[in-house]
C-alpha cells in the first residue's frame, strides 16, 4: 500500500521477536483500498503463523484469535490477549 492511500495510522508491534502481539489501526483515504490492507494483513497473519506454530504454540494461537474489524475508512487488526478490549474500543469509537 503507497503512503499516499494512507490517511493516519497507529502500529505497534512486538518488542521481541518471540511475541506475536500487533495493534494496527489505520483510516485509509479511499474506502476501496480496504481490500489492499486486508491482503497485507493476510500475509502478515500467515507469516507469524508459520514462524510460531511449532514452537511458540500460545503466540500462534494469538495470530489464529486476531481480530479484523472494518468501518467506513477505518481498519482494526490485532493480535493480543487484550483483542477483544482493543475490539470494544474500536466499536465504542463509533457509537
Amino acid at each position: 500500500m503507497a503512503p499516499e492511500q494512507v490517511e493516519d495510522f497507529v502500529l505497534f508491534t512486538a518488542s521481541s521477536n518471540v511475541k506475536a502481539d500487533d495493534l494496527l489501526v489505520l483510516k485509509v483515504k479511499d474506502i476501496n483500498q480496504v481490500d489492499v490492507v486486508k491482503e497485507k494483513v493476510q500475509k502478515r497473519i500467515e507469516a507469524q503463523t508459520l514462524k510460531f506454530r511449532d514452537y511458540r504454540s500460545e503466540a500462534s494461537h494469538l495470530v489464529e484469535k486476531h481480530v479484523w474489524r472494518v468501518k467506513d475508512q477505518f481498519i482494526l487488526f490485532a493480535v493480543s490477549e487484550k483483542s477483544d478490549q482493543m475490539e470494544r474500543a474500536f466499536e465504542d469509537f463509533f457509537q
